[in-house]
Order: C-alpha cells, then sequence, then structure tokens
C-alpha cells in the first residue's frame, strides 16, 4: 500500500513538472516571438547630379547659355526612380528624405558644397515609374502619374502643388516638394508607388559630382526616426555615432526633455515621475501594440543655473539655455557642435526658474506676475517658475501639473485643446485650468483629455444630458452665486459627468436652456455668451515634430504678454473650491485613474503573469506532495 501510494505521488510531481516546463517553454516562445523586430528600414541611393527637372528619362538638349551665338550641349539625367513598395515604404508611411553631397556646376570653376541647402532635392509622388511631359510641346496624351495633393511640406505644411500647362495641358513636371533644412518629413501619399528624386537647380547644367539621398521612416511617428532610436544620430554623415538615445524604442512613442534649473529651484523628483506615469499610462497606441508613451525627463543635478528673482523676455532664457544645454561633458566635447545639434533635434528643453516678467505694451514697461510657466505653442522650449507659489517653489502637485501643461502646449495643445478657450466643462484636461491642478476636483487624475466629449452649444443646453464618456467621473460648471455665499456672481460648481445638469440654475431640468458656462471673471476670464464649446481629444492629437514649427531654434516664441495661470488665481479657485463644497454636496466619490505602475513595469506583461501561474503550480504541487507525506506518516504509525 505504501508504495503504490509513493509510486503515484512520484508520478504527480512528474507530470506536474512537465507541465510546468511545457507553461514556460510556451511563455519563453511567445516572449522571444513578440521580441522580434525586423529592424528599421532604412534606403540610400546616388541621386543624378545632371536631373535638373524630373523628365523621368535621360536626354540632351542644346542652347546658346553664354550669348555668343552658338548653341552648346546639355546633358540631363533621369531622377532617381525609388520602388516605394520594394524599398519597405507604403502609402501613409511618415518617412524622412534627406540629402547631402558635393555638387559642381559646369558654369562655376569651384566646387559649391551641397549640404540640405533648400532646393537642392526635388521630389515627385507618382502612381507609375513614368512621368507625363511635353518636351516638344505637343499635346500630352492620357491621365497624369503625379499623385494629386501630395503636400509641399518643404515650403508651408498646408501649401499643396499644383500642375503645370504647356498648350493647356497639365503636366507632372512639378515638385511636390524640395528638401528644406536638415530635410523633409512628409507622409507618402495614397496612390503612391513611385518617387522620383532629382538634383534641382535650373541654373547649372552638365553638372559634376555626387548627391546622396537617404529614406527612413518614423514608424511609431513620435518624430524620431528609426535610425535614431536604435544606431543613433550620425549629423554629418561621416560614418560616427554623434548621440545615442538612452531607452529609445523605435516601436513605441518616445519623448525627451531636458531639465535645467536655478539654484533653489530643483525639481521635485516626485513630481516628475508623476507626469512620466502620466504619459506611460496614456491610451496611445503603438506599432508594437503596446498602448503609452515612454517620457524621459533628464535632470542634470550637477549643472545648475545661478539664480534668478526674474527673467524678462525670452532672451534672458535663451541665455540661460544656451550656456546649460546638453551635459557638461557633451559642451565639452571635440564633437560638440554635432552633438548638441542632434540633441538640439530630439529634446524639449525646460528650464525650473523663480519668476519671469510679463512685459506691458500699454506702459512700456515690464511687470513682474506670478504665472506658473510659459510654453510654446507648439514648440521644443518651456519654463516653470514657481517663485511665488507654494514654499517659493511649488508643491508636487503643483509642479506636476505646471510641467505637464507647458509640455502639453509644446505638443500642440492650447487651453481648450484645440482652441483657446478655457474652462470649458465638456474638455477635461490639465491644459485646462479648471483642472491644471488639484483644488476644484479632488482627486481628478494627471492626464490630458482621453476622448472627445460632445459639444455644448450654450444657446441650446441640454440639462437632461450628461457628458458621456468624460475623463474622470466630476467636472465643474460656472453657476450664478449671486444667492449665496461667494458675494462675487460667477464661481464654479461641481457636477457629476454621468447625471443631468442644471446648466441654468433654475433648478428645472430643460431640454433647451442658455447658459454662460465657462465665465469666471474673478479669475480674469470673461467668455462670451452663446458660445459653442467644443470638446477634444488631447492624446490622439498630439503633436510630436517640433523642428517643423516656428518655436524651433530660437525662432517665433511666446510673446510674454501671454500670461499663464496666476498664483492669484489659484488662491481664488481654492478659496471656491472651499465655499463651493460647504454650499453643496460636492464631490462624493471619485474615480482615481491614476496610474498603478510606473515606467519599466509594463514589461511584466504576459512574462510576468505566467511567470506568477508558474510560481503558484509550483506552490501547489509542493503542498500536495506535504499533505501525502503527512498522510503516509500517519498511515505508517497506524499499521505499526
Amino acid at each position: 500500500m505504501y508504495k503504490r501510494i509513493l509510486s503515484r505521488v512520484v508520478m504527480i510531481l512528474l507530470l506536474t513538472g512537465l507541465l510546468v516546463s511545457l507553461i514556460s517553454l510556451d511563455v519563453n516562445q511567445m516572449v522571444e516571438v513578440a521580441g522580434q523586430q525586423a529592424g528599421p528600414n532604412i534606403f540610400e541611393a546616388d541621386i543624378p547630379v545632371r536631373g535638373a527637372y524630373l523628365f523621368a528619362e535621360d536626354y540632351t538638349t542644346e542652347w546658346d547659355d553664354n550669348g555668343d551665338g552658338e548653341k552648346e550641349e546639355h546633358n540631363i539625367e533621369a531622377p532617381l526612380i525609388v520602388d516605394l513598395a520594394a524599398a519597405g515604404f507604403r502609402p501613409g508611411d511618415l518617412i524622412l528624405i534627406r540629402d547631402w553631397g558635393a555638387v559642381r556646376g559646369a558654369c562655376d570653376a569651384s566646387w559649391d558644397l551641397i549640404w540640405d541647402t533648400p532646393g537642392s532635392l526635388g521630389g515627385v509622388f507618382s502612381s507609375s515609374d513614368t512621368l507625363l511631359w511635353d518636351r516638344s510641346q505637343e499635346d500630352v496624351v492620357g491621365p497624369l502619374h503625379r499623385v494629386p495633393d501630395a503636400i509641399d511640406i518643404g515650403w508651408s505644411e498646408y501649401y499643396v502643388s499644383l500642375p503645370t500647362y504647356i498648350n493647356g495641358f497639365p503636366t507632372d513636371i512639378p515638385e511636390d516638394f524640395c528638401n528644406m533644412g536638415w530635410g523633409t518629413a512628409i507622409k507618402i501619399p495614397p496612390g503612391a508607388a513611385y518617387l522620383m528624386l532629382a538634383f534641382r537647380d535650373p541654373g547649372v547644367y552638365n553638372n559634376d559630382g555626387w548627391l546622396k539621398v537617404s529614406i527612413e521612416k518614423d514608424t511609431d511617428e513620435d518624430s524620431l526616426w528609426d535610425s535614431w532610436e536604435t544606431t543613433g544620430f550620425d549629423v554629418n554623415k561621416d560614418g560616427t555615432i554623434d548621440l545615442t538615445l538612452a531607452g529609445a524604442n523605435w516601436e513605441r512613442k518616445d519623448i525627451y526633455v531636458e531639465v535645467d534649473f536655478m539654484e533653489g529651484h530643483m525639481p521635485d523628483a516626485g513630481a516628475l515621475n508623476d507626469v512620466e506615469n502620466a504619459f506611460y499610462s496614456s491610451p496611445v497606441e503603438n506599432p508594437d501594440n503596446s498602448l503609452g508613451i515612454e517620457l524621459h525627463v533628464e535632470v542634470d543635478q550637477a549643472d545648475t543655473a545661478p539664480h534668478q528673482d526674474v527673467i524678462y523676455g525670452w532672451g534672458d532664457f535663451l541665455t540661460i539655455r544656451d550656456g546649460h544645454f546638453g551635459t557638461p561633458a557633451q559642451r565639452t566635447d571635440p564633437n560638440k557642435e554635432h552633438i548638441l545639434e542632434a540633441r538640439k533635434m530630439a529634446y524639449h528643453y525646460c528650464l525650473f526658474a523663480h519668476q519671469y516678467a510679463s512685459f506691458n505694451g500699454t506702459t512700456a514697461k515690464w511687470e513682474v506676475t506670478t504665472s506658473g510657466g510659459l510654453g510654446e505653442v507648439p514648440g521644443n522650449e518651456f519654463f516653470v517658475s514657481l517663485g511665488a507659489w507654494t514654499g517659493e517653489t511649488g508643491s508636487r502637485d503643483e509642479q506636476a501639473g505646471v510641467f505637464m501643461h507647458e509640455l502639453g502646449h509644446n505638443l500642440g495643445l492650447d487651453h481648450g485643446g484645440g482652441d483657446d478657450v478655457n474652462y470649458k466643462p465638456n474638455y477635461m484636461s490639465i491644459m485646462n485650468y479648471m483642472f491644471e491642478l488639484k483644488d476644484i476636483v479632488p482627486n481628478r487624475p494627471l492626464t490630458f483629455s482621453n476622448k472627445k466629449m460632445p459639444d455644448l452649444n450654450e444657446a441650446r443646453l441640454d440639462e437632461t444630458r450628461g457628458l458621456g464618456g468624460a475623463n474622470w467621473d466630476w467636472s465643474a460648471r460656472s453657476h450664478d452665486t449671486r444667492n449665496t455665499a461667494p458675494k462675487y456672481k460667477y464661481a464654479p460648481l461641481a457636477f457629476k459627468t454621468a447625471l443631468q445638469v442644471d446648466w441654468d440654475d433654475s433648478s428645472d431640468f430643460e431640454n433647451s436652456t442658455r447658459a454662460n458656462i465657462n465665465n469666471y471673471p474673478r479669475y480674469d476670464y470673461t467668455s462670451s455668451a452663446s458660445e459653442v464649446l467644443h470638446g477634444y481629444d488631447d492624446w490622439k492629437n498630439l503633436k510630436f515634430n517640433f523642428r517643423e514649427t516656428g518655436g524651433y531654434s530660437g525662432g517665433v516664441e511666446p510673446g510674454f504678454g501671454d500670461m499663464e495661470i496666476t498664483w492669484e488665481t489659484v488662491l481664488a479657485m481654492r478659496e471656491d473650491a472651499v465655499n463651493m463644497v460647504l454650499e453643496s454636496a460636492g464631490p462624493e466619490v471619485i474615480i482615481d485613474v491614476s496610474p498603478s505602475s510606473s515606467p519599466g513595469e509594463q514589461g511584466a506583461g504576459l512574462l510576468g503573469n505566467m511567470n506568477y501561474l508558474i510560481i503558484g503550480v509550483a506552490v501547489a504541487v509542493f503542498a500536495v506532495v506535504a499533505v501525502v507525506l503527512v498522510m503516509l506518516r500517519k498511515r505508517k504509525r497506524h499499521y505499526a
């Protein structure tokens, strides 16, 4: 009997071990498959330097170019024709097109170095490898092959190049784009099967030299090109990597922010971590099927800027930035020019300062403000200035709210999401002053809006419907307080988004009524009556590419007269919040959707859960074995 029971225990152990091994093997295989990456696709090729026009064929022509009465022969080459599918690209892909080289024109005895010179490279997207054009001025027959409405990103984000005409017939010749600055970022338009590229300068011919082009994708569309996120930046194409991005993933969106600070204003690490968690827990989709954005906030604690009570204008800000951008090691490296250039193309820049002054155009004087910060909309630079706030540095919540708010401006968000209309009840985002801090709606999550809520027409408000699909349970609206404390007319009132809303404070719920529901004169914000307040989905509309904005590289920055929320407004809102809670039931149950995990924990995913299962099975097996052994010992005593 004892031997029979023991053999059964051994069999159970063997089967359990086999089961655990199979589960482990299956998990490892699944993780290995999930981690397989084909790698980013980069296409490089030579550009014919005699391709002065996109004629899609070689030809020779003659004209008198020097006025001597004799016609000279000129050779023009067909452009480079890129088969997009064969090169690994397809319509909808966001690609970067760069060119570099050295080209000499026949009419110029000196070498003209072409390094991203505006107009040096032109391109056309086509449905065919043949462009239709009319060299002999005969009628063009057949449909055009050039893909219509390709955006000329090189000149203007909104400009669409139009066909040219010969004898009244359109041709395919005009370029869809020409490279500007560091390169052209453009989405391959629908219907495009080929991309034709040529050296673009009709003023030279019979050119000599070389010109190269590279085309690569931004797979996750975070404006960091695939090669940057895998091998790193080679700014000048000399074969040396100038900068690598720590923690970058070409299949998951990344945002990098350098944070410098004045003496006495080192940011709270917990506040920055809160913001990183907010991005990490966002509903933004990625090519690797994960959700969220990896926000990399880098604070150089050894590189502190001297304290300055007030900074005056962007001039002071840029002076501090130029002296501290990058690490001390990078700024002293022999290759610093290319290192800092690469860093500038990848990083937002933030300065934690004390206070700043706003220029009053009426009095022509600088006025010190208690505003919490300022940021380019959109752009790559912003600052946090909480010297007049809690503890002269700002609390953890204040730092997190203001930092994420100003970074949101860099990412293209305004105070109403897609517009500058503030305090909208149907725009539940920290870009809305009402929700930038935790003072009106307790436990509001630190997040941007994750859904476009229904628009609200203040001339026809339906009080029988709530605000479905809100980020959290409670919002706030402006309501008439003439018959209650406090003594001013408009103050915020929190309401549950899923219930009926008495917009006009009439104690009735009507199908159509009027009310000015985002009007707060006490906060220096007077809204127009009968506005249409639009909802907005922030997370789906972030603008990652700051390199093609006016604020990039010290360009057009926002005026210092455009103040953000001030400390006086914060105090008024906090006072109103206390009164609001005393006069009404106030928020009773808040859904706190703060992230439950910190950056780096997502990797547990399937592997972590399955490992817990394996451990659980093993523990259960050992428990069974222990029970059986105890039973055997008791049975042994009984037989004895």
